[in-house]
């Protein structure tokens, strides 16, 4: 009897070895996902989001893992803005909003910023947490975060190095942008109160034309919007809402759950046309069966316009007494998506696939669903499936 396990890996993130990698996600204060993403209308200085709300304020949020398992704790962070390291005040606020967040103290970025570094169900966990806003009609240029994490593993004192970028774009009157947010990417995850999920919620946390939300039904001016979520390319029928529950096990509930792993995607349609679309990979980390998918020895998790990377996948099982060990004779199947979700490689066999930066292609879409013919980069999330036989 033959089975099938799937796995995913986002190529942006640092790999240190064959087991430490970091967990990047994007929360609001309540836990609910966001994004890095604001929109600027650069005539009246309108944006889409007021990051001078604690409410709407992002958090990034990271933890370090191990593949096999073992406890990983974070000693420090050093964070940079723009390339210009940030220095913090050394005690905590007391309270209000920012209770428990030591506030930036750099001369330009004062209270623009804040940390904290915390154990949430026995994890470390880093925090920084965006204050204002970043987007002015001045300057509509994206930025960078940049964030070295010092931790121990199993004994192994290491740092690693990673960057992520806070998207500003100058919103005209007939650009869409959709954005997928969630509490964890892996499941099952543990939230601020140590409550153990065994699901997650993808919300659309950006629905906008220009720098106004987007409502699904009719607009009242002839123009109907709505909603499709897709797992792993195929339709999920019925699911038409702005949140999509993922579950790590069949619950029955008529929920889609993943088996390893799952990218999702949705998509804004207009008027039945897609006009704005995003994608997010689910993975299970408490599968008896995983596929563990990193950089090859001697490459980058990081491409560029004239650099490619190689993934290699390993089907791998952990027993009930956390024993772990590579399974042999698996065949691999790859799959590839760029940043909103869109297929750019498929059906690519073996253990290894090379990633390029035509994988990372975007195309820009018009208001009406139509190829611009003008591109950019983004992240590409790779997905693969395992077949083995026991």
């Amino acid at each position: 009897m033959s089975n099938n396990v799937k796995g995913a890996f986002t190529v942006r993130f640092v790999r240190n070895g064959d087991t430490i990698y970091v967990v990047r996600e994007i929360v609001k204060a309540n836990g609910d996902g966001t994004s890095l993403y604001q929109a600027i209308d650069p005539t009246t200085g309108e944006l889409s989001v007021n990051w001078g709300t604690p409410a709407n304020q992002p958090i990034i949020k990271l933890r370090v893992m191990s593949c096999r398992g073992y406890p990983v704790s974070i000693n420090s962070v050093t964070w940079a803005y723009e390339g210009h390291t940030l220095t913090f005040n050394s005690a905590a606020e007391s309270s209000g909003d920012y209770e428990g967040w030591h506030l930036c103290s750099t001369t330009g970025y004062a209270s623009k910023f804040a940390v904290k570094i915390t154990v949430v169900g026995g994890e470390s966990v880093a925090m920084f947490r965006i204050l204002d806003n970043i987007a002015t009609t001045q300057d509509m240029t994206n930025k960078q975060v940049t964030y070295t994490i010092d931790y121990t593993c199993n004994s192994i004192h290491d740092t690693v190095t990673e960057s992520v970028d806070i998207e500003i774009q100058s919103a005209g009157s007939n650009s869409y942008r959709l954005v997928i947010g969630c509490a964890s990417y892996i499941l099952p995850y543990t939230d601020s109160n140590s409550v153990v999920h065994e699901s997650v919620n993808l919300t659309i946390a950006t629905l906008l034309y220009g720098v106004k939300n987007v409502t699904l039904g009719s607009d009242g001016n002839g123009n109907t919007y709505s909603v499709e979520w897709y797992q792993d390319g195929v339709l999920l029928s019925g699911k038409n809402g702005l949140t999509l529950t993922v579950n790590r096990n069949n619950q029955n509930d008529g929920n889609p759950f993943v088996d390893g792993a799952s990218v999702f995607v949705a998509k804004l349609k207009k008027n039945g046309v897609v006009v704005a679309q995003d994608a997010q990979s689910i993975l299970d980390m408490k599968d008896e069966y995983r596929v563990e998918v990193r950089p090859r020895q001697n490459y980058s998790a990081y491409i560029d316009e004239n650099n490619s990377t190689q993934l290699q996948a390993q089907l791998i099982r952990q027993t009930p007494s956390g024993s772990v060990s590579n399974v042999a004779g698996a065949t691999y199947v790859w799959t590839l998506y760029n940043m909103y979700g869109t297929v750019t490689g498929e059906n690519l066999s073996g253990q290894n696939v090379t990633v390029t930066a035509n994988h990372a292609k975007c195309e820009i879409i018009d208001e009406n669903g139509q190829d611009t013919g003008n591109y950019h980069y983004g992240d590409v999330e790779a997905a693969v499936t395992a077949t083995y036989n026991v």
